[in-house]
């Protein structure tokens, strides 16, 4: 992964470099606007100058005028022309900035660990990326774009009142520095409240989010009133925030009003002042209130915009520092491919926990012999998923190896290490894309034909061929219009497809009704031919035929052998398998008084 920019120019560098003769466009036809603000009244001045004092025919007065008419006419045909090649580039440049930003940061995001996804809302994240690809968006077209052009304007106004009347130029200047100043002044506390705002805001969808994914368990408990209720106290809170920057952005608007107001009252005043002196013409009249006009809006704009900027920054700050954070699992630099052939899978002096002050396994040791089928067994937290999430490096270990055909699998590719591995969960997720699609993900290149033969397999191809569009049928919101029993069959079929040579089923079957189960779990029998298995089960029935079984409790292996080895045992596992069967006392599992 390369070097992150996390500061806006270095993010703006970072992607404006392929397209910057195209910014640089840009910013050349803002050269032309500021110019055409001052210099279209400039000409308009001449006109009503040389066409008040002049006496003559038509003809003399049409020649003495048409240059100027020439230039004001060509000045606003050159500016309308502008804003047509500008439209052409932000054709050119904006979908393509889009696309380059969204799917950098997309990319970023999945690189994270399991961790981060566990601990960050899903559609908050959504949210970042697309925050940050508007904020550079808006930046370069409303501020930048801009605020080059209106700074430039005002430079140029400056000048030319000066050569008017000095005093002038002296009052647009005092007035457009008090009015700048004060909303940049201003734009620091917006920023901070535009923060705050922004923060709530993400947190608000993340909420929403997640109410809508676990829509199920809102319906099963009957909770839509509590869950309307407190999607009713986020919006409060946001509510409250957005009145709380809106309210002072009010404040800051009324002082600009004010002073706009005094602004041109005095050139009004000194326009009428100087013209009854005699020392300014008709022209320089209404050259100087024309162009007082256009600063009002140019200034009004460019405060704008420096008052959105904070806004602007505030989310893209917001969504770099949630989407940038470091990745917690990173390859190692030049990590090579894992080569797997056997498939045996070594745990040496293995220390890892979730948390600095709680460790899960201290000095694990565990050997998978090349296409051997272990169980895994152990109450929940008793470390069995965590070892199977060690293995497919969602974590780093604290210190120790675990090695794969003697290949330390910190030292690989992640994405090499998670091709080696199919992995068959209890919950299979699914997108929503056609069920061609889904069961193809095990094998991207995988033919039509293929997919279809992994499908039979699996025991899938009937009941696809009976949906209403067969493979092309779409899986609906993680696959809610099939059942369990369909999803896990699918999931078989992408495993199959990817024929990787480890095999994990974590609780694959537990979800399934009995007769569902011993369907699928005889498709599973053929799946891990040949393969090293990893079966997480808490029903043991499942287990029978492993090679060996594992027996995990706080982090530790306290038996070990085959089922019918640990049952001569009369041990822990025994005291499970007399439970699930129905053989063990009412008292198996009591307290000892």
């Amino acid at each position: 992964m390369e070097k992150v920019p996390k500061t806006l120019w270095s993010f703006l560098g970072r992607f404006l470099k392929p397209y910057r003769f195209m910014v640089m466009g840009i910013i050349g036809l803002g050269l032309i606007w500021a110019a055409e603000i001052s210099l279209t009244p400039y000409l308009m001045k001449c006109i009503i100058d040389r066409a008040t004092g002049h006496v003559g025919d038509f003809i003399s007065l049409f020649y003495v005028l048409l240059p100027f008419a020439l230039g004001y006419v060509g000045i606003t045909a050159i500016n309308s022309l502008s804003f047509r090649v500008r439209e052409w580039i932000l054709l050119k440049l904006m979908p393509a900035l889009r696309k380059d930003i969204w799917s950098f940061l997309y990319n970023y995001a999945m690189s994270h660990s399991y961790h981060y996804f566990q601990k960050n809302f899903s559609g908050s994240i959504a949210n970042k990326i697309s925050d940050v690809s508007r904020s550079v968006d808006e930046f370069l077209t409303n501020v930048a774009e801009l605020f080059i052009t209106k700074v430039i304007s005002i430079a140029i106004a400056i000048v030319s009142m000066y050569f008017v009347n000095p005093l002038f130029a002296l009052v647009l200047f005092i007035w457009a520095a008090i009015f700048l100043i004060a909303s940049i002044k201003g734009s620091k506390q917006a920023n901070r409240l535009a923060k705050i705002y922004s923060e709530n805001l993400s947190t608000m969808i993340g909420h929403t989010v997640d109410g809508i994914v676990n829509n199920m368990n809102v319906r099963l408990f009957s909770r839509s009133t509590e869950e309307t209720r407190h999607i009713l106290k986020k919006l409060t809170t946001n509510a409250v925030k957005d009145q709380n920057l809106q309210r002072f952005l009010i404040k800051l608007r009324a002082f600009q009003d004010f002073t706009l107001f005094v602004f041109l009252s005095f050139m009004l005043g000194l326009l009428i002042y100087f013209y009854s002196e005699r020392k300014v013409t008709i022209g320089d009249f209404a050259f100087i209130l024309t162009l007082s006009v256009a600063m009002i809006n140019n200034v009004w704009l460019l405060a704008a915009e420096l008052v959105k900027l904070p806004e602007i920054l505030g989310r893209f700050d917001q969504g770099l520092s949630t989407i940038f954070m470091s990745h917690e699992v990173q390859d190692v630099h030049n990590a090579s491919d894992i080569q797997v052939k056997k498939g045996k899978i070594e745990f040496k002096d293995v220390h890892f926990g979730y948390r600095q002050d709680s460790k899960v396994f201290k000095g694990l040791d565990i050997t998978f012999e090349p296409g051997e089928k272990i169980g895994l067994v152990g109450q929940s937290g008793s470390g069995k998923t965590t070892l199977v999430n060690l293995i497919l490096r969602y974590y780093d270990i604290t210190s120790g190896s675990i090695k794969i055909d003697d290949q330390d699998i910190g030292q690989v590719t992640q994405n090499s290490l998670r091709q080696a591995i199919s992995v068959i969960p209890q919950d299979v997720c699914l997108f929503h894309r056609t069920i061609m699609d889904n069961i193809r993900y095990g094998r991207l290149d995988a033919k039509d034909d293929q997919v279809m033969i992994a499908a039979k397999k699996a025991r899938a191809h009937d009941f696809i061929c009976e949906l209403t569009k067969g493979y092309k049928t779409i899986a609906e919101e993680r696959g809610s219009n099939l059942s369990g029993g369909q999803r896990q069959r699918i999931a078989i079929a992408r495993a199959i497809l990817k024929n990787a040579p480890i095999l994990i089923l974590d609780e694959a079957t537990s979800a399934l009704d009995p007769v569902t189960e011993k369907e699928i779990q005889s498709v599973l029998d053929d799946l891990m031919v040949n393969k090293t298995c990893l079966v997480v089960a808490h029903r043991l029935s499942t287990l029978v035929t492993m090679d060996r079984i594992l027996v995990f409790k706080d982090g530790k292996i306290i038996e070990e052998g085959s089922h019918k080895a640990l049952l001569r045992k009369k041990g822990y596992y025994a005291s499970l398998w007399a439970l699930q069967s129905g053989k063990a006392g009412p008292s198996s599992f009591a307290p000892k008084k």
